[in-house]
């Protein structure tokens, strides 16, 4: 197939299974090039800046309750404190995916539950990053270790993917999936993927607290400016980010042909090809994880700087709300479930849909209820360009590769 037309395939197969619809009822845009290249801005400059502003009220506000009021003399008792509900409670709260229905309840109960479940998830999740990033801290290992080891572990985990969040991956809220939190999946048994999760998550953590460490060190060598500091972490996670974004196109295209080879040969790909591929998608992951922590440390240094600085109440809360309230009507909240990406599949492209996700169109069957004309056509209208066979037989052909 061409390179256009299998891009365009696999989008149209992701937003339809994030929408949960039929493949062959999705539409996208036109100017799909266009509106790729505006997901890539919008995630950058707009939803990246936002979920910070969730991320840092959130951390801050644990900072402010566990290490000033609980503990103020003690801050291992606060690492503590911290770690053991952040861990329990948000392995207690993955379970929710066994609740059955809760995609059938009435809208508006289910709006207000799931975003609710989303504020106390999210809360008990930064209280579990932040006693391991405070441990960390206190343990001050070699960050190139650090980084090593938080690699090498999620290499072998199949989870490199974890460490990729906006602009280049994000989740949107659909009813069908909204409390389908991502967690591993290398056993039948859902328990212990849970169990599992919270261990790789750890070193996704790792990973994260060592990015952001080399990257203080290396900027704080080349400027002591604290504007231009923001400025080149912004600019490294904007030209990392945009090497990951673009880079992934080719590379799944490389790899379905590698597939569809192989197929027409009637044998399965080579080893060193699927070697080749999982490395490459690795690689990408490696810049997303860097573009990722550093446009955050940029934006979250932003905030620190410029937001109610001399107000430590009003920096938590206006940044907070807004932040919360935008992606709640930009219908992304449910990006702030954070878990593990272990996915089987070698190859695919990072859900980092926007303007493309929101120009979308589904495709209808129109019928028409008079039944003399029905007769008379003896079929009912059907309005498709998928009846046509072409896209159909095209779609059929890229599910199977």
């Amino acid at each position: 197939m061409h390179f256009a037309k299998l891009i365009k395939l696999q989008i149209i197969k992701q937003v339809a299974e994030s929408k949960g619809k039929d493949v062959k009822t999705i539409k996208l845009n036109k100017c799909l090039p266009a509106t790729i290249f505006t997901d890539f801005l919008i995630g950058q400059f707009l939803v990246c800046p936002l979920l910070t502003m969730c991320w840092r009220s959130a951390w801050i506000l644990g900072d402010v309750i566990i290490d000033q009021l609980i503990f103020p003399r003690n801050k291992t008792l606060g690492i503590v404190l911290s770690l053991t509900i952040g861990t329990c409670l948000t392995m207690l709260l993955r379970f929710v995916i066994f609740v059955p229905s809760l995609s059938s309840i009435p809208s508006i109960a289910h709006f207000t539950f799931s975003r609710l479940f989303t504020v106390i998830y999210f809360c008990f999740y930064m209280m579990l990053w932040r006693g391991w990033w405070s441990l960390l801290i206190i343990i001050d290992g070699p960050n190139l270790l650090v980084l090593g080891i938080g690699i090498f572990i999620l290499f072998i985990s199949g989870s490199l993917a974890t460490n990729v969040g906006l602009p280049l991956s994000v989740s949107h809220d659909t009813r069908n999936l909204y409390f389908k939190i991502p967690i591993c999946n290398h056993f039948s048994s859902t328990c212990f993927n849970i169990l599992l999760t919270s261990l790789v998550e750890v070193f996704s953590i790792l990973c994260w607290f060592a990015t952001w460490s080399l990257t203080d060190n290396l900027l704080s060598v080349i400027t002591s400016n604290y504007t231009i500091d923001i400025l080149l972490s912004l600019c490294i996670g904007f030209i990392s980010g945009f090497t990951a974004f673009s880079l992934q196109f080719p590379l799944f295209v490389l790899h379905k042909s590698i597939h569809s080879f192989a197929q027409r040969q009637r044998e399965n790909p080579k080893l060193i090809s699927r070697m080749l591929s999982k490395l490459g998608l690795d690689i990408l992951s490696l810049c997303g994880l860097v573009s990722t922590v550093t446009s955050l440390r940029a934006y979250w240094m932003f905030i620190d700087k410029y937001i109610f600085p001399d107000h430590l109440l009003l920096s938590i809360l206006i940044p907070g709300l807004v932040g919360l309230l935008s992606l709640v009507a930009l219908r992304l909240s449910s990006t702030l479930h954070g878990g593990v990406v272990s996915n089987r599949e070698t190859v695919g492209l990072w859900p980092g849909w926007f303007f493309t996700y929101w120009l979308v169109k589904e495709k209808k069957v129109e019928r028409d209820r008079d039944g003399a004309e029905r007769r008379r056509n003896g079929h009912c209208m059907v309005r498709d360009e998928f009846s046509d066979g072409g896209i159909s037989q095209e779609m059929d052909l890229f599910m199977r590769i």
